[in-house]
Formats: structure tokens, sequence, C-alpha cells
């Protein structure tokens, strides 16, 4: 096969072998392969051609990807699938992303990392972000090591900055609040009841401030339908104690209450 003449566009060149055939490329493959009018080619060398124009056109669009962020090679790849580029080209691009240090699986996985550490959240958790992103086990075991009284600590800010945030609550419910939220942020169950109660004993019991919001609510609404003073006052109980609030603060704020009025 013989090139007959060679055409430029902005970011193409335009090859034509025996004066029919049209072949378009990236403009890097005229200086990476020597290409020049009248230079004869071999099938084989027109195939490689090809793959590298392929792999170039898509490896700089990973490029513009790359100088935004930061991603894990799963990511890349999946990004190039949905671009339907071939799997051998998808290939060929993470090798050389690799090769030239552009990507990085242990420095993405050590980043991320940190960055869920820094937020508070557990060693289950960060493994499961790390797992999502198909990062290797090996690599995640070296990574994810905090040792028990880090993680009791970083619970501890976790469960106090969330208790700051609830307001007319009772302190048993706010108790399995913290117990929930610890669990979904990748704590082992054994730390997070360690850290329930230590906070059990420190958290101040303000069932009594939260009774005077929520007593007249459910009290307003169940006198509506029941109108036995008796029977009105067991239904508000029950469906205080079941808000968690204890039997004895109920009691003593329900007595208060008949005082006052």
């Amino acid at each position: 096969m013989l090139i007959t003449n060679i055409d430029y566009k902005k970011n193409a060149v335009i090859i034509t072998i025996d004066d029919s055939d049209q072949h378009e490329f990236i403009k890097d493959v005229q200086g990476e392969f020597y290409l020049y009018v009248n230079k004869q080619l071999s099938l084989d060398e027109l195939k490689q051609i090809q793959t590298y124009s392929a792999m170039i056109k898509h490896y700089q669009y990973t490029l513009r990807l790359l100088s935004k962020g930061m991603y894990a090679v799963n990511d890349i790849k999946t990004k190039l699938v949905k671009r339907n580029v071939p799997e051998d080209i998808i290939n060929l691009i993470i090798e050389r992303l690799l090769t030239n240090k552009l990507l990085d699986d242990k420095v993405y996985a050590t980043s991320l990392f940190n960055h869920y550490l820094k937020l508070g959240y557990g060693p289950l958790f960060i493994k499961h972000k790390l797992k999502s992103k198909k990062i290797s086990e090996q690599i995640i075991n070296e990574l994810v090591v905090i040792d028990e009284e880090t993680q009791f600590e970083n619970a501890m800010r976790v469960a106090k900055s969330f208790a700051a945030k609830q307001k007319n609550i009772a302190k048993s419910v706010l108790l399995t609040k913290i117990y929930s939220k610890l669990t979904r942020d990748g704590y082992a169950p054994s730390l997070v009841m360690s850290v329930t109660a230590r906070l059990k004993e420190e958290l101040s019991d303000n069932d009594e401030f939260a009774l005077k919001s929520e007593y007249p609510k459910i009290k307003n609404k169940l006198s509506r339908k029941i109108n036995d003073e008796q029977i009105l006052e067991e239904e508000i109980i029950k469906a205080l104690m079941k808000k968690g609030y204890r039997y004895q603060a109920i009691r003593k704020f329900i007595e208060e209450q008949k005082y006052v009025y």
C-alpha cells in the first residue's frame, strides 16, 4: 500500500492510500510513524496506526479528566466504556496512564481514606467506599488501619456534634439515633455501644424540657378523640413512652401540669 496524498484538518490528518482509500487519524500519528507521500505501508502497519490514533484520541480525553481531579483506575475504565471505546484500546490507555504515573490506585485510595477519616467516618464505611471504587483488597487492608482509641475519639466527636443539633428529644431516643448513625457511618457495634454508654452518663437528661414541647401536641391530638380524662391521660403516657420518654419523667411532668392549672 502506497501513501499517495496527505491532507490536514484542524486536529487530524487524512491519509490517502493508493489514490482511493482514505483514513483520518489524529495528527500525532504522522510524527509517530513518520508518514509521508510515497511511503509504503503494510496492512499490519496500517492497523498499528489506526490503533495508536484511537488510543491517543481517548487518552487525551482521560488527561482532561485527570486535570480536574483524581480518579481510580476503574473510574477511568468505566468512563471509557461509556464512550464505546474497545477493550483493547482501553487497556492500552490504562497502561500508558500507569506508566506515566498519572493513575495510581494507592495514591487515590489514600486521598479518599484521609477525606472520609477527616469527616468522621469509621473503617467499615471507608472500606465499603474503597471497594465500590474497585480498589484491591491488598491496598484497602494496608490503608484502612485505625486504632481503637482514634476510632472512639472520632465516634465521640461525631456523636456529640449530632446530639448538639437535636432539639426537644428524649434522651433514650437520642441515644438510639446516635447508635444508628454511628453504625451507618461504619463503626463496629461493640465500639458504638461503648460510645453510647459513655454518652448516657455525659449527656444531660432533657426529658422534662422536651416534654414541654411534646406533651401539648399529643394531648391536643388525643383529646379530639377521647373525652374521658383518665383514659386520655393513660393514652398520653403510652404515646410519650413510645417516643422514648421515661415513665417517671412523664408522670412527674403530668403531675406538675395539674398543679400549674
